[in-house]
């Protein structure tokens, strides 16, 4: 097994809901995410967690594909290198996120997937997957969601790079990501963000400086506040209608022209 599968596997020691909501407010109801799900539905099965330092790789691209990872706590981003030797974001993840997905067609991991902070991650063997899935029809259910929320993301990612400029697509990506802290049972309104404004700018196909100048802007209408990596959102209905805004006047313009 290649150096970066090496974990520590726990006989006996299953996915633990509890794990997964520790770090919720008090008197919050979190339902677990797909990954979570996926991993409750096979807790009769002895599964591995690997702790991950920031800045390790839990795989890298080109490494044979044997798990699906479930991230039970902290934050991990997928990234490509290109032709030219620069990093390419094509991810951020949280608490209950499922990777390595994109593997199953080719047998290999397509990217590489590094901790930005303390990591726990279960692995889950994908041909354990699939032979309790044939005789557990709602775990396979879950699979096919977990497949399809990758597809939607990756489209709704192009959508948004495709027919918004730089603000709309810097204030779509707030958006979403409170939804999805807000969804994991984190607040949706202080967002502690574990990239830098190059990796989001590389994620949204912007430059470090247009995120800047967008996250200033934003905070000086009053939409947003800026501390380092951590941002509140002061007004979502504002951040909404400034993605609808600049979708409207850049089709305005590409009519025109």
């Amino acid at each position: 097994m290649q150096a970066e599968l090496a974990m520590t596997r726990q006989q006996g020691r299953t996915f633990n809901p509890a794990l997964f909501a520790k770090a919720a407010p008090a008197g919050l109801s979190v339902s677990p995410a797909a990954g979570n799900r996926i991993a409750d539905m096979i807790d009769d099965i002895p599964l591995a967690h690997r702790r991950l330092k920031q800045g390790e790789y839990l795989y890298r691209a080109g490494s044979e594909f044997r798990y699906i990872y479930v991230l039970n706590a902290g934050f991990a981003k997928t990234c490509h290198a290109s032709a030219d030797g620069r990093e390419q974001t094509t991810g951020f993840h949280l608490r209950g996120d499922i990777l390595g997905l994109d593997a199953v067609a080719t047998g290999t991991y397509n990217c590489d997937a590094i901790a930005l902070d303390v990591c726990d991650v279960l692995a889950i063997p994908y041909d354990v997957v699939i032979a309790r899935g044939m005789q557990q029809p709602a775990l396979m259910r879950e699979l096919h969601c977990a497949f399809s929320a990758e597809i939607r993301s990756d489209r709704d990612l192009m959508l948004r790079m495709g027919s918004l400029p730089a603000e709309g697509r810097v204030a779509a990506f707030l958006l979403e990501m409170s939804q999805r802290f807000g969804s994991r049972g984190f607040s949706a309104t202080r967002l502690q963000l574990r990239l830098t404004r190059q990796e989001i700018g590389s994620l949204l196909g912007l430059k470090l400086e247009t995120v800047s100048r967008a996250f200033s802007r934003f905070a000086k209408v009053g939409l947003i506040s800026v501390h380092l990596r951590d941002i509140t959102l002061l007004d979502v209905e504002g951040l909404k209608d400034m993605m609808n805004i600049t979708a409207g006047h850049d089709a305005e313009l590409r009519a025109a022209a």
